[in-house]
């Protein structure tokens, strides 16, 4: 068990030392992306890892961290997210997938916000409030995927996905003053759309189960969050404890180099009773945002033929309020 002790220290070191990083450079520009919102992590397994979800695979929700992961879904299946956002906010997500054998797996997924209502105003010194409302106004924004995982052997897979993003953040009226009245001068909307394009490899070693990934997401000729995820897992009771399939432990971490914020580190953590009740809990370590511990469960569930798979996650979200998902997920 010695060298295999050795080859996860070097692995490890490998992956998460001399990994180069986005921060190299002596100036840094960061925060001048747009479509923010498909920053958001969908998945409640995910989220409950701390999101070092790249060297995952197999699960219906790999498509929003790794295509690559796809290629290892069996059959055909579906998973709906509902994620809790900040502010009220509702972050609603899900993925069709079909398994196709040797011609590979082909998804389609989904993402879409909804900020609820909004009022608009303009200044109006005569008014009594100091404004004049021009009623209620709603923000659009949504992300549509196609993508297409296989395997080139039973061990290594590639995958990719294209994605059309829209955003509306609603329109704005320009007034000119005349006299004692508003006249209405111009009304600007803000729309936009892009399409970009996500890719990602899978590799597991067949070493105490040892996998190694890596995923580039938001590829665009557009300023679009631009991330580069390294990630690996290895299955703890394996190294340590052969033979205690019933009670499998693994450890995951990520590095993330991103365009936004510079590098990101995440760790997660799943236990496995009889790889039918999960536990987990996960860490971020990163300058973009308020979260960093999160905690969760699952099940896997059979049902009258159908394989039934039920997430719960719960992410601090330091001075924010913190953040609950759910994800529901069925294969056949």
């Amino acid at each position: 068990m010695e060298k295999y002790k050795y080859l996860l220290f070097f692995t490890w070191y490998a992956l998460f030392v001399t990994t180069p990083t986005a921060g190299n450079s002596s100036m840094k520009k960061i925060a001048q992306s747009k479509m923010q919102f498909i920053k958001i992590s969908p998945s409640a397994r995910a989220a409950a890892l701390g999101d070092a979800f790249t060297s995952y695979a197999g699960d219906l929700n790999a498509i929003f961290y790794n295509p690559a992961g796809m290629a290892f879904v069996e059959g055909t299946g579906v998973v709906f997210n509902n994620n809790s956002w900040i502010a009220e906010i509702s972050h609603l997500s899900g993925v069709f997938c079909y398994n196709k054998d040797a011609l590979g797996t082909f998804t389609f997924s989904f993402i879409s916000m909804d900020y609820g209502e909004f009022e608009r105003t303009i200044v109006d010194e005569h008014a009594w409030v100091g404004y004049q409302n021009l009623g209620a106004f709603s923000i659009m924004e949504y992300a549509l995927g196609l993508g297409y995982a296989r395997k080139i052997t039973n061990r290594l897979s590639l995958g990719g996905q294209l994605k059309y993003l829209y955003q509306n953040l609603g329109d704005i009226q320009s007034f000119a003053y005349i006299g004692t009245e508003f006249e209405e001068h111009k009304t600007s909307t803000f729309k936009d759309n892009a399409l970009a394009f996500d890719f990602g490899t899978y590799y597991d070693t067949e070493i105490k189960g040892i996998t190694i990934s890596m995923a580039m997401q938001n590829f665009a000729n557009q300023p679009l969050p631009l991330i580069f995820r390294y990630g690996m897992s290895v299955k703890l009771h394996e190294v340590f404890f052969p033979g205690a399939e019933n009670n499998a432990l693994r450890l995951s971490g990520d590095i993330l180099q991103s365009k936004d914020y510079g590098d990101g580190y995440q760790f997660g953590l799943e236990y496995a009773l009889y790889e039918q009740y999960f536990l987990r809990t996960g860490y971020k370590i990163t300058s973009a945002t308020e979260e960093d511990f999160s905690f969760g469960a699952g099940t896997n569930l059979m049902l009258k033929g159908l394989k039934i798979q039920i997430d719960y996650s719960y992410s601090k979200f330091g001075v924010l309020k913190d953040i609950n998902r759910l994800s529901f997920g069925i294969r056949f």
